[in-house]
């Protein structure tokens, strides 16, 4: 239903053109269909609509972030970006830690990345969910450096997750 979704969101900023989580779900429609430049003005929407110390912050430089490692733009900004989203949550702080070692990894800066995500997967080892998508960035890494034994160990792990 993502034609419906546009058009509820749509009519909600027409109706209050300084509804964050409008903006956060057009958002993510664009990245889904790999629109980087509308996810991208999106996503300053809803950062330019929320109060600064707002937690939803979080979230919305966090997904922001995503568009310059997806749309291969700028990893410096990406970095940027969730580095600001890790100073608002510290609760979610597996998330960002995350999002940060794909960076690494996309950046080649292999053993910053391996320490960054197995960071993120320490501080999410109850979410199995959160893990799962973890493991698979720890996968991506090592199937980029051919630590073979690694990536075994990763798969192990998501199967675990999966039963």
């Amino acid at each position: 239903e993502i034609d419906l979704s546009i058009q509820e969101y749509k009519m909600a900023l027409e109706k209050d053109n300084t509804m964050q989580m409008a903006y956060f779900g057009l958002g993510n429609i664009s990245m889904k269909q790999a629109r980087y430049g509308d996810a991208e003005t999106y996503y300053k929407k809803a950062i330019e609509n929320t109060p600064a110390a707002d937690l939803r912050n979080a979230l919305f430089y966090n997904n922001l972030s995503w568009v310059y490692i997806d749309g291969e733009r700028d990893l410096k900004e990406a970095e940027k970006l969730i580095q600001k989203a890790m100073l608002l949550d510290t609760v979610r702080l597996y998330i960002y830690l995350d999002t940060l070692g794909v960076i690494y990894t996309e950046s080649n800066e292999f053993t910053k990345a391996e320490a960054t995500l197995l960071s993120a997967a320490e501080y999410a080892k109850t979410d199995a969910a959160a893990l799962k998508h973890i493991y698979l960035h720890l996968s991506e890494l090592y199937q980029a450096t051919d630590s073979n034994d690694k990536l075994q160990d990763m798969f192990r792990k998501i199967v675990d997750i999966a039963k």
